[in-house]
């Protein structure tokens, strides 16, 4: 995010809690974005504990970005708004194939995602050169189910409200910009502490969140019918649906985290949300083991792990630092707070043989003596 009075970069690093909130987790100040930055910058994140390794990192596709996360081994996704946009700035597409982008990136099989894509090249083939040029492992989902969990999200959208959020801070110097962000972290740290307590009252387990996405999924189990394979495994299919479409379920795979190729149902809801889709639900109930419903949800969505991370239970206390402890650096000076009026002065660098005359008197050659600053009269 540029910063509107220093004419530098603000890198923002934004989480996103089991509660469906937005955390700043990092801001920093750089003067653009070149590798040497970015990589500063998400170092600085590592070290202050945040983990990029295994969880889903998405972003633009800045060229000294991507050079860093190379560089650090973070499995980044690209963002699929900023990819349609850039397909809609060199090409003239209309709504239908921006709906076939997004259709692309929810393909959940390399054979799908091809197939896809050879139908979009029917009518549009230079956005679908355009397409296949792009990693499908960085923003296709086939290429992290049963590797690492998306908890459905393909975009940075939730990122710009804090981009937005920010907006004030940049009228601000940069101490005051950092210290007004910690004070936004000590009270977003208290809110998510008092939001657990309520919870902790009303004797919740996971979050109201987590809770409206499993209410989402039990709404229509009432459709789906269970065919036994074993004592842990079960084949689901909707009887709505001719023909039908059985879906497999394990129930053996505790979904606290993805594994590699075992997934607790073949439809890859439950492996990307964390969250048991309803033919592992429907299954459950078949199987008589209902109460065993939150040992398919993800470990995030517990409100006792967000309690570690935010709340009481955590052992990092966000403070905010005393004036009186800051000490001034004389080698620093002040910034310019107001801009001259007009437009401003710009000195060009003289080329070679030129002398040290000013920019802003005519260059004169003698023609006697051949010395430039005078002529043969003066």
């Amino acid at each position: 995010m540029k910063h509107g009075k220093y004419k530098s970069t603000m890198p923002l690093a934004v989480g996103r809690t089991g509660a469906g909130k937005n955390v700043v987790l990092g801001v920093g100040f750089c003067d653009g974005e070149s590798e040497r930055n970015c990589n500063w910058f998400l170092l600085c994140c590592r070290a202050a504990g945040r983990q990029l390794n295994s969880l889903p990192v998405f972003a633009d596709r800045g060229k000294g970005l991507i050079a860093a996360v190379q560089r650090l081994k973070i499995q980044i996704r690209f963002c699929t708004r900023h990819i349609t946009g850039n397909v809609r700035h060199h090409f003239p597409i209309t709504t239908k194939e921006e709906a076939a982008i997004w259709e692309i990136q929810a393909s959940e099989s390399d054979e799908e995602y091809g197939a896809k894509l050879d139908v979009l090249a029917m009518t549009h083939p230079q956005v679908a050169d355009y397409l296949r040029e792009i990693d499908p492992a960085r923003w296709v989902l086939f290429s992290a189910i049963g590797c690492h969990r998306l908890y459905g999200w393909r975009t940075t959208n939730f990122v710009e409200s804090q981009n937005a959020a920010a907006v004030p801070e940049r009228k601000l110097r940069t101490l005051d910009v950092f210290k007004s962000f910690v004070e936004k972290f000590m009270t977003d740290a208290v809110a998510i502490d008092q939001s657990v307590q309520a919870w902790h009252r009303k004797g919740m387990t996971i979050t109201p969140h987590a809770e409206a996405l499993l209410q989402a999924q039990q709404q229509d189990i009432g459709y789906l019918s269970v065919r036994p394979s074993s004592n842990t495994a079960a084949f689901v299919f909707d009887t709505r649906q001719v023909p039908r479409y059985h879906f497999r379920v394990d129930l053996s795979v505790i979904a606290d985290a993805p594994s590699h190729g075992k997934m607790v149902c073949s439809c890859a809801y439950s492996d990307q949300h964390g969250i048991p889709c309803r033919h592992v639900i429907a299954t459950l109930y078949d199987y008589s083991k209902s109460d065993s419903l939150y040992d398919f949800v993800d470990n995030c969505y517990f409100v006792d792990s967000i309690a570690k991370g935010y709340g009481a239970e955590s052992k990092h206390a966000i403070e905010l630092i005393l004036d009186a402890s800051i000490t001034t650096s004389m080698w620093h000076k002040p910034p310019q707070l107001e801009r001259r009026k007009g437009r401003p002065r710009v000195n060009r660098f003289a080329s070679q043989g030129e002398t040290g005359a000013t920019t802003h008197t005519r260059r004169r050659t003698c023609t006697k003596c051949n010395e430039v600053g005078h002529n043969r009269r003066t």
